[in-house]
C-alpha cells in the first residue's frame, strides 16, 4: 500500500473504500457458493439427484452464482473507471506543474514529460486496476476463507494458515529485485526519449554536416539497450510467476491429498471434505491474481514515482512569488508614479546558483533604463524576476516602499496587470495577427490595435499580408520572420498600456530603419511608464535615461555597476 499516494488523492481513498466493501461482498458470496455447492454435490452422491435439488434451494444457489458474476463485472468496470479519472486528474496536475516550472525556466526535459504522460500513464493504469485494486480483496478473502476452512476442518485450516503467508513473503522478495530492474528500464527509456528528441531537433544541422547516419546508429544503440533492459525485467516476471504458481499448487495439494484419504476412510463427512476442497483454492486465488498483476504494476509504480518527483520538484522549487504574511492591506503603488527599488536582490533559476547577487538599485518612475553587459551577466534573469516569472532568491523588490514579494495572490495579480514584457524570443499563437496583438488587452478595438501596430513599426508589413490583421499565423509565429514576430510582440505589449514595460533585446532582429521607428515609440512610452530594456545595442542604450551595466559573468557579492545619465 502506497500510503502517500492514497493520502494525496481523495479519489483513491473513495476507490479503496469501495474496493474494501466489494471485497467483503466477494468473500461472503464465495463462502456461500462453495458451501452450497458442496452440499448439493454431497447430497447428489449420497442420496441421488432428486434429493440434491431439495437439499439446497436452487434459486438461492443461482442467486449467489449470479451475484458473483455481477460482482466480477463491477470489479473490472469500477477499477477501470477510477483509473481513468485518476489518470485525468494526474495528467492535469502534472501538466500544470510542468508548465509553471517551464515558465520559471526550471522545467524538466520534454522527453521525460512526454514519456510519463503517455506510456507512464498507461503503466499507472495497470498499477491502479491491478495491485492497488486487488489489495483489499487479497486481504479480506483469504482471511475469511481460512477462518471458514479452520472451522470446518482445523487440520486443513492449519496447512492453509502456514502456507498462505509464504505468498506475500515471496512477493516482497521478488519486489525488491523487480523494483531495481524496473527503475533501470525506465531510466533507459527516458534517456532514449531524450536523445531521440535531441536528434530530431538537430536533424537539419546533422544533415548539413553529414552526421545523420551516426545519430541514427546512436538511437538504435539506445533502443537496443532499452530492449535488453525490458527482457531482463520480463525474465524476472516469468520466473517469479512460475514459482508463485508452483507454490500455490503444492499448497492446495498438501490439503487435497490428505482430505481425499480421509474421505476414503470415512473419517470426514463428504459435504465437509468437498467444502474444504472447494474453499482452499479460493484462499490462494486473490494472491495469485495479485502476483499475476504484480510485475505490470511495478512499472506503474516506477512511473508514479517519476511523476511525484516532478511534482515535488515543482512544488519544492521557488514559487512564482514567495508566500509571506502581507504587511497590511495597503495596495501596491503604481510603478509609473513611484520608484521601483531593488534591495540586496539575488536573482537566479535555482538556489545556490544565482546569476546576480546583492543587487541594489532604484529605477525612477516614468524613466527608461538600459540593462547592458555581456551575455550571461543576468539581464534576462533580472527582467524575469521583476516580472514575477522568477522569484528572488534573496533580498526584496519594492514599489513606493511596499514589498512586491510579500503580497497576497490578489495583490500580485494587480501587479502583473500593470506589467508588459517582450521576451527575446516572443511566442505567437495560431491565431490572427489582430488576435495575437489583442492578447495584451482583449477588449481593445480595431483602431487601438492599429495604433499599437503603428507604434511598434509593424503596420507596414501587416498591410502587406493577404488578409491584413485578420491573417492567421502558425504556432510560434510560423510564416513570419524573427523581426516581424518581435514587432508584433512589442505591439501586444504597447496595447496593454503598462505602467512598467520590460523589453529583452527589442531591436535585435530589426533593420536600422525599423529600429529607429521602435526607438521613437519607446521614447514616447517612457514618459508615461517606467521602461527597463535589456540590450547589447549601443543605439538603444543611447535612447534611455539611465544605463545599468552588469559586468559580472559569475556571481559576486556586489556586481560591478556603472551609472551614466544624459
Amino acid at each position: 500500500m502506497d500510503l502517500a499516494l492514497v493520502r494525496s488523492s481523495p479519489l483513491l481513498r473513495r476507490f479503496l473504500v469501495h474496493r474494501a466493501l466489494g471485497a467483503v461482498a466477494e468473500a461472503v458470496l464465495t463462502l456461500l457458493q462453495c458451501v452450497l455447492l458442496a452440499s448439493v454435490l454431497a447430497a447428489a452422491v449420497e442420496e441421488g439427484t432428486g434429493a440434491a435439488l431439495h437439499a439446497v434451494p436452487v434459486p438461492l444457489l443461482a442467486a449467489v452464482v449470479a451475484g458473483r458474476a455481477a460482482h466480477a463485472w463491477w470489479d473490472r468496470a469500477s477499477a477501470g473507471a477510477a483509473a481513468a479519472r485518476y489518470k485525468e486528474e494526474l495528467r492535469a496536475e502534472l501538466t500544470a506543474a510542468v508548465t509553471a516550472a517551464a515558465v520559471r525556466g526550471r522545467g524538466p526535459r520534454p522527453a521525460s514529460v512526454v514519456a510519463l504522460l503517455g506510456r507512464g500513464m498507461d503503466a499507472l493504469e495497470d498499477h491502479l486496476t491491478g495491485s492497488l485494486a486487488l489489495l483489499p480483496q487479497a486481504v479480506v478473502v483469504p482471511l475469511a476463507v481460512t477462518g471458514t476452512v479452520w472451522a470446518a476442518d482445523w487440520v486443513s485450516g492449519l496447512v492453509v494458515l502456514v502456507t498462505l503467508p509464504l505468498v506475500p513473503l515471496l512477493l516482497a522478495l521478488v519486489g525488491l529485485h523487480t523494483k531495481a530492474r524496473t527503475e533501470a528500464q525506465w531510466a533507459v527509456l527516458l534517456r532514449l526519449g531524450g536523445y531521440f528528441l535531441q536528434a530530431l531537433g538537430g536533424l537539419a544541422t546533422l544533415r548539413v554536416f553529414g552526421q545523420e547516419g551516426r545519430a541514427a546508429e546512436s538511437v538504435r544503440a539506445r533502443a537496443a539497450e532499452h530492449r535488453r533492459a525490458t527482457v531482463r525485467t520480463l525474465r524476472v516476471a516469468f520466473l517469479s510467476a512460475f514459482v508463485m504458481d508452483s507454490l500455490t499448487s503444492l499448497s492446495v495439494a498438501l490439503i487435497a491429498v490428505p482430505v481425499g484419504f480421509r474421505l476414503l476412510d470415512g473419517a470426514m463427512p463428504l459435504s465437509t471434505g468437498l467444502a474444504v476442497l472447494l474453499l482452499t483454492p479460493e484462499a490462494y486465488r486473490p494472491l495469485r491474481l495479485l502476483a499475476g498483476r504484480f510485475h505490470a504494476a511495478q512499472e506503474g509504480r516506477t512511473a508514479l514515482a517519476q511523476v511525484r518527483a516532478l511534482l515535488d520538484g515543482a512544488a519544492a522549487g521557488p514559487a512564482l512569488v514567495r508566500e509571506r504574511p502581507s504587511s497590511g492591506p495597503k495596495p501596491l503603488p503604481d510603478p509609473a508614479r513611484f520608484p521601483l527599488v531593488l534591495d540586496r536582490l539575488d536573482v537566479g533559476h535555482a538556489p545556490g546558483a544565482p546569476a546576480l547577487t546583492g543587487l541594489s538599485w532604484r529605477f525612477e518612475p516614468g524613466r527608461s533604463c538600459a540593462l547592458t553587459g555581456p551575455s550571461g551577466a543576468g539581464k534576462t534573469t533580472l527582467l524575469r524576476t521583476v516580472a514575477g516569472l522568477l522569484p528572488p532568491l534573496a533580498g526584496d523588490l519594492r514599489v513606493g516602499g511596499v514589498s512586491v514579494v510579500a503580497r497576497t495572490a490578489a495583490d500580485r495579480a494587480a501587479w502583473t496587470d500593470r506589467i508588459a514584457m517582450v521576451a527575446q524570443q516572443p511566442h505567437l499563437f495560431a491565431l490572427s495577427v489582430a488576435d495575437n496583438v489583442r492578447l495584451g488587452r482583449p477588449g481593445a478595438g480595431a483602431d487601438e490595435v492599429w495604433d499599437a501596430l503603428e507604434a511598434a513599426g509593424a503596420a507596414d508589413f501587416v498591410r502587406r499580408l493577404p488578409d491584413g490583421p485578420a491573417t492567421r499565423v502558425g504556432e510560434g509565429g510560423a510564416g513570419l520572420s524573427g523581426g516581424e514576430r518581435q514587432r508584433l510582440a512589442l505591439a501586444r505589449a504597447l496595447l496593454r498600456r503598462p505602467s512598467l514595460l520590460l523589453l529583452d533585446e527589442p531591436t535585435a532582429r530589426l533593420d536600422g530603419g525599423t529600429e529607429q521607428h521602435v526607438l521613437r515609440a519607446l521614447e514616447a512610452v517612457a514618459g508615461r511608464a517606467t521602461l527597463l530594456v535589456a540590450t547589447h545595442r549601443p543605439a538603444v542604450a543611447e535612447h534611455t535615461d539611465t544605463v545599468l551595466r552588469l559586468d559580472s559573468l559569475r556571481p559576486a557579492p556586489v556586481p560591478a555597476l556603472e551609472e551614466t545619465r544624459r
